[in-house]
């Protein structure tokens, strides 16, 4: 009798293991990639290749990602059993600085894992570095003028030609030490203030725009008191 209710529970659990594996079966070679350190601008491709281990035809419903900056592609919709196929992410650095971390989401009729998630993710070095980011002209008397310095670095591995400085008020004023700069180069930008009669704190921004970029411009914040 022991030896009977042994072998239905070993038959019960190897029914449940064939239908736990049974229809498609969606898995990924890699659900994440590094593409470790880039430059604003450089763009990031990536191939998340993928398979259906199942033994169902594998449908794949749609593709999203988690931010416009993010395309993808699949390179096809319907995998039979033992097929591959791919996953194609193309990720837009222009607009970002820093760490970065994008998700990518693939819906499919996988019954395990209706969405599978995968991550690219690095960190994007500013084309431009400003140094310092802000400028703070601190306590200053009315009617003083004061000057303070940013320097400029071309992180990027191309020249870049920068625009004109333009202010958002008429109490800052900036010039550019020089336009163009070599990978690598570095200029000055003078910065001064003239307050205003009986003001009594300013911020504002210096802004540079980059001629061979599009859409792509250096924002410096600045701030003062007035004593």
């Amino acid at each position: 009798m022991l030896l009977f209710r042994s072998a239905v529970l070993i038959l019960g659990f190897g029914l449940l293991a064939v239908t736990a594996s049974a229809g498609p079966s969606l898995v990924f070679e890699n659900n994440s990639y590094d593409f470790g350190l880039v430059v604003q601008g450089d763009p990031v491709e990536y191939a998340f290749t993928f398979s259906n281990r199942g033994d169902q035809p594998l449908l794949i419903d749609r593709v999203k990602s988690s931010c416009g900056c993010t395309a993808v592609l699949a390179s096809t919709r319907e995998l039979e059993p033992g097929e591959t196929g791919e996953i194609k992410a193309t990720f837009n650095s222009s607009q970002f600085r820093g760490p970065v971390s994008k998700e990518i989401s693939v819906y499919s009729n996988d019954r395990q894992q209706s969405v599978a998630r995968l991550t690219l993710k690095g960190v994007v070095k500013e084309l431009v570095r400003v140094t310092p980011p802000q400028l703070n002209f601190g306590a200053i008397p009315p009617n003083q003028q004061s000057v303070l310095e940013v320097t400029l670095v071309n992180q990027g591995s191309n020249s870049v030609t920068l625009d004109q400085p333009t202010t958002t008020a008429a109490e800052l004023t900036a010039s550019l030490e020089t336009k163009g700069l070599a990978p690598g180069e570095k200029t000055s930008l003078q910065v001064r203030f003239q307050p205003k009669p009986h003001q009594v704190r300013f911020s504002g921004y210096v802004i540079i725009a980059l001629a061979d970029q599009t859409d792509k411009e250096l924002r410096i914040p600045v701030y003062a008191m007035l004593k």
